[in-house]
């Protein structure tokens, strides 16, 4: 069965706003063994109001050992991409064991938060 695990702030928030940083998931499922990641970006704090953001990338990691990290297969998702309603990036996907994400954003401009979350599948 596929599960979504969102990334979150150090405060639990799911809605996390927009800092040259990283964020992690909680700890995954390693029931399924493909992981990708989706981005949205949104000018308020509740994500009732998507934007498309005007520069920056986000690059996701997968954490297969505690402290030993991969990063995703794909190139990094260039945040003017993200952008509402049609959304125009390939998701970084992460193969075999991954059993946390993270997701570091760099220069991301025009946009306020971002939600973000691993889809894992088989």
């Amino acid at each position: 069965m596929a599960k979504r695990t969102y990334f979150k702030d150090p405060s639990g928030n799911t809605v996390i706003p927009v800092s040259d940083d990283s964020f992690y998931t909680d700890l995954l499922s390693v029931s399924n063994d493909v992981a990708d990641v989706y981005l949205s970006f949104y000018s308020d704090a509740s994500g009732d109001t998507p934007v498309t953001p005007t520069a920056g990338t986000v690059s996701a990691w997968g954490e297969y050992e505690s402290g030993f990290w991969l990063e995703a297969v794909g190139d990094k998702v260039l945040a003017a991409n993200v952008s509402p309603p049609d959304a125009a990036y390939t998701p970084q996907t992460m193969n075999g064991c991954t059993v946390r994400a993270r997701v570091d954003l760099l220069g991301v401009t025009g946009a306020a938060y971002f939600r973000g979350y691993v889809f894992k599948r088989s």
